[in-house]
């Protein structure tokens, strides 16, 4: 008779891998959301000019300019009207803060400096609906200044040939933004000029009264608003100069209409 085989016992420090629970869960949605197309209103429409700018507006009731965004400045013509509306939207929130036809009536004034222009917007929809409003746009430099009155005058024109039943070309696209060239240093003999004509304004400013230039300023305003709604362009023009040049030496308030929404979000 055989004896039963002893069995044999191996001790191992290896413990035993075991699979780690799965963290992975699914769970169903509540509501089925559906995905949504969003349209900003500029899908039939073509960038012809862009550049970037600072824009305020005159404020009647405190007499003074206040900002109201800054942000690339658009020229939009229309695929079938082929007219051409000017397009500002604040950077970051990207609020309309101007929205308007260019109209040949609308003439740019310069103001305080070579790159800034004034102008009369009697229909202006940054605030969803028509609204007189009295402009100002700033840009980098002179040379800009320049290229951006080109361009508005040229869709002045435009829309003057398309609201009397002309053919109007489409423009070229812009893709990019118009060139902003670096401006080159000032002379010994310019900086002493400007500075000498910089203290004879600073005299002229001081010799003058703020409160009567505010309220000749609001005046002003007020008379071009009313001459464009009853349809008088030249007394519209004669007031939008008067509004400049009472202007002029009223200080511009920084922040303006942007700076007052983050407050009341905050």
């Amino acid at each position: 008779r055989t004896p039963a085989p002893t069995p044999s016992f191996t001790m191992s420090n290896e413990k035993e891998e075991t699979a780690p629970a799965s963290t992975d869960r699914h769970f169903e949605p509540v509501v089925q959301l559906k995905e949504v197309e969003v349209r900003d209103g500029e899908e039939n429409e073509l960038v012809v000019f862009k550049m970037r700018a600072k824009l305020f507006r005159f404020e009647k009731a405190t007499t003074e300019w206040k900002e109201r965004g800054t942000g690339p400045a658009r020229l939009l013509q229309h695929r079938d009207t082929r007219k051409v509306r000017l397009l500002m939207r604040r950077d970051k929130t990207l609020k309309i803060c101007a929205n308007h036809l260019v109209d040949k009536d609308m003439e740019l004034k310069p103001m305080q400096n070579d790159r800034t222009w004034c102008w009369n917007a009697p229909n202006d929809f940054a605030e969803g609906e028509a609204r007189a409003e009295l402009l100002a746009l700033r840009v980098a430099n002179a040379d800009n200044a320049g290229k951006f009155k080109a361009a508005w005058e040229r869709a002045a024109a435009s829309n003057e040939d398309a609201r009397e039943g002309k053919e109007v070309p489409m423009w070229e696209e812009v893709v990019e933004e118009a060139e902003q060239p670096q401006q080159q240093p000032a002379s010994a003999e310019a900086v002493k000029e400007g500075g000498a004509a910089g203290g004879a304004a600073a005299a002229a400013a001081a010799a003058a009264s703020p409160a009567a230039a505010a309220g000749a300023a609001a005046a002003a305003a007020t008379s071009s608003a009313t001459a464009t709604a009853t349809g008088d362009a030249a007394a519209s023009e004669k007031a939008v100069d008067a509004a400049v040049s009472a202007l002029s030496g009223l200080a511009v308030k920084e922040g303006g209409d942007e700076k007052e929404e983050e407050e009341e979000q905050k």
